[in-house]
This record gives C-alpha cells, sequence and structure tokens, in this order.
C-alpha cells in the first residue's frame, strides 16, 4: 500500500499513523511512501509537517519490518 507525504496539511498528518494501522489490521502487508522524508525538499508539493511525517512513518514502519 502507498501512502502520501506529499501536500499534507497539518491537520491531516496523524491520519498517516491511523491509516498505517487500519491497512495492518486488515493484513496488508506490503509498505510504501512517497515521498522521500515528507517531500521536505520539494517545493511544489510539500507537506506543512514533513518532519513530523517522517517520524510517524519510522515510528510505524519500524513495527512491521
Amino acid at each position: 500500500m502507498w501512502f502520501q507525504l506529499f501536500g499534507v496539511p497539518k491537520e491531516k498528518t496523524e491520519e498517516i499513523r491511523t491509516a498505517i494501522n487500519l491497512a495492518k489490521q486488515e493484513g496488508i502487508k506490503n509498505f510504501a511512501v512517497w515521498a522521500y522524508k515528507g517531500t521536505k525538499y520539494m517545493s511544489h508539493f510539500p507537506s506543512e509537517e514533513p518532519e513530523k511525517l517522517w517520524e510517524i512513518i519510522k515510528d510505524e514502519f519500524s513495527k512491521i519490518f
């Protein structure tokens, strides 16, 4: 399952954690994200809290892999 990390508004940041956990509950075993570090380095589609997004990904993926 792909998770979008670009263009994520601040109020939606924690929803990534919820989405990952729901996917795990449904038995999904393959996970990926776009883009690296929550698009911190992209000028056209940045997320409002890229560092927090990346910390969520690291935290949740460490529980899977």
